[in-house]
């Protein structure tokens, strides 16, 4: 079990230590953001790579399910690669299995999934470089993961850690990717202004430049989150209200020491993709961290840091997040604080609480498995029975002999060859030496 379901402290988080950069009071949002995750009802919980080996399996199959599980999941929702992971085990999801199947089967298993038809080209190549180079287990490190067609850095590292246990860098997703622009926990500080086409003081991912004066920004609704209405509320306070810092683990000096890095990079631009990403948390982030990072923050990103409409009502850490400044700043602090109190059920009209989305169950189609099979079965009809070492082909025709043949009888001319002289035409005949005479006019 991750530590972040059993321990959501920040005791643990100082103990481990972070690397010079590290940005201000990083361990009380991640601590805050473990409490959240503690009830692990987001998608990834139960239907993320990890989940969806055969346990029943040998340690190989599970690892070689792990990797084509990572290969599906690739610009395809939690539930999609689920779905799709049923009906290959149904089918049988092991390496052998899956280099001789047809790719027009594996299509019809892993249909809807992005880039299906790719992708079935990339199982099967996979599958095929897993047994001869293998013996039908997965590479035992990064460099050959990175080898197979279809794997790229974050599928190997987290291959790594879920398949052999052993981590050699963090994998970045779209999720981890936001989130950690959104919580400026990385990014390139103090360059030109964002660039043409955003909102003025806003990134991609909906931060706005947050100074040490919180009306910075707010003003015509400048820099909110997505789907926040705009010059919906001057800001009423010069810092976060109470309602924004409360939370288990986040102290006034938390809000202090963030508002004084936000004021000291007013102009933030995000990394420019995953693995810069990646680059940057492996700098800072406390290596005992790395295994669990990944999870965490893509549970995150699906139940709370949404992409559009960030529940930022029911996070506990919006106090330290540009974000979460932003959007109260926008609304204006009294009617954040009643976002909250309904977020958390306390609006006194007797209505429960928001429930942002978890994960729930999937009903999986099996209709695709017979069609496979049926696929799969006339492939093998169509194919030639392999000759065992050693059996016999059936009786070679014999030779002729000179010593077969019968001495006494007339030797058979062989027959006539075509001649390939082409005709030529009366007039040329005419004028040919010793060919008929020409007619006279």
């Amino acid at each position: 079990m991750a530590a972040w379901r059993t321990d959501p402290g920040r005791a643990a988080l100082a103990a481990a230590g972070a690397g010079a950069g590290a940005p201000a009071a990083w361990d009380a949002v991640y601590a805050g953001i473990r409490s959240m995750r503690a009830d692990a009802d987001a998608p990834v919980d139960t239907m993320g790579c990890e989940r969806l080996a055969d346990p029943d399996a040998p340690a190989a199959v599970q690892r070689f399910q792990v990797l084509v599980s990572l290969m599906l999941s690739s610009q395809t929702k939690d539930e999609v690669t689920y779905a799709a992971m049923g009906r290959l085990r149904a089918f049988g999801c092991t390496p052998d299995r899956l280099a001789a199947v047809p790719e027009e089967a594996l299509q019809k298993l892993i249909y809807p999934v992005g880039f299906y038809r790719k992708k079935a080209e990339t199982l099967r190549l996979a599958a095929q470089r897993c047994l001869s180079e293998h013996g039908g287990d997965i590479p035992p490190d990064l460099p050959g993961l990175l080898r197979l067609k279809g794997v790229g850095p974050k599928m190997a590292h987290i291959a790594m850690t879920s398949a052999w246990g052993r981590g050699g860098g963090i994998g970045v997703d779209v999720h981890v990717h936001r989130v950690a622009n959104r919580l400026r926990w990385v990014g390139r500080s103090g360059g030109a202004p964002p660039m043409e086409g955003k909102l003025e003081g806003a990134d991609r991912h909906g931060t706005a430049p947050v100074s040490g004066d919180p009306g910075a920004g707010a003003a015509a609704g400048k820099g909110c989150p997505p789907g926040l209405p705009r010059g919906s509320g001057p800001a009423e306070a010069a810092e976060p209200s109470d309602a924004s810092c409360a939370g288990p683990v986040v102290t006034a000096a938390d809000v202090a020491a963030c508002s004084a890095a936000l004021a000291a990079s007013p102009h933030h631009q995000d990394t420019r993709n995953p693995e810069e990403t990646r680059a940057q948390l492996e700098e800072w982030l406390p290596r005992s961290l790395w295994p669990e990072v990944n999870l965490l923050l893509v549970g995150f990103g699906q139940t709370v840091c949404l992409p559009r409409d960030p529940a930022c009502a029911e996070c506990v850490v919006r106090s330290l997040c540009p974000t979460g400044r932003s959007w109260e700043q926008a609304l204006g602090s009294q009617e954040a604080a009643r976002l909250v109190r309904e977020a958390r059920g306390e609006g006194g009209t007797g209505s429960p609480p928001r429930r942002r989305r978890t994960s729930r169950p999937v009903e999986v189609d099996m209709t695709p498995v017979a069609e496979a099979l049926a696929i799969a079965g006339q492939a093998a009809a169509a194919e030639p029975e392999p000759v065992a070492a050693g059996k016999a082909l059936g009786p070679r025709p014999r030779p002729a002999l000179l010593a077969d043949a019968d001495p006494l009888a007339e030797p058979q001319s062989p027959p006539p060859r075509p001649s390939r002289k082409r005709a030529r035409s009366p007039a040329r005949e005419a004028g040919r030496p010793g060919g008929p005479p020409m007619p006279r006019e």
